[in-house]
């Protein structure tokens, strides 16, 4: 599937990961593949497509707070984040707004 052909609804948005760094942020040392944890800290994408927002309590719908280019760092299940073709192993995935920690001001 194609992300052109995503069109993410409610609170959904479809973002293009970032591959996983191998070095650390001094850039002396190569992180071995399974260290989950300096890996989550990398686990940063681009929004391409967001959804229409949440519905409130009285059904009113709740704009959402980020837009397509925005970077992003988020987050997910650990398990989907680890196995192979979790998050971290693909270009595209779909997460809802409330997996998504900060926007990154560039």
């Amino acid at each position: 599937m194609d992300a052109s052909q995503v069109r993410p609804i409610g609170a959904w948005v479809l973002l293009k990961v970032d591959p996983p760094k191998t070095k650390s942020a001094s850039g002396l040392l190569y992180l071995p593949e399974g260290n989950l944890e300096e890996r989550l800290g990398q686990a940063t994408a681009t929004i391409m497509k967001v959804g229409s927002g949440k519905l409130d309590k009285k059904g009113r719908r709740v704009p959402m707070q980020v837009k397509p280019l925005d970077r992003v760092l988020f987050r997910g299940y650990l398990q989907e984040i680890n196995r192979p073709g979790g998050f971290l192993d693909r270009e595209y995935c779909l997460v809802h707004c409330d997996d998504l920690g900060f926007v990154i001001e560039e």
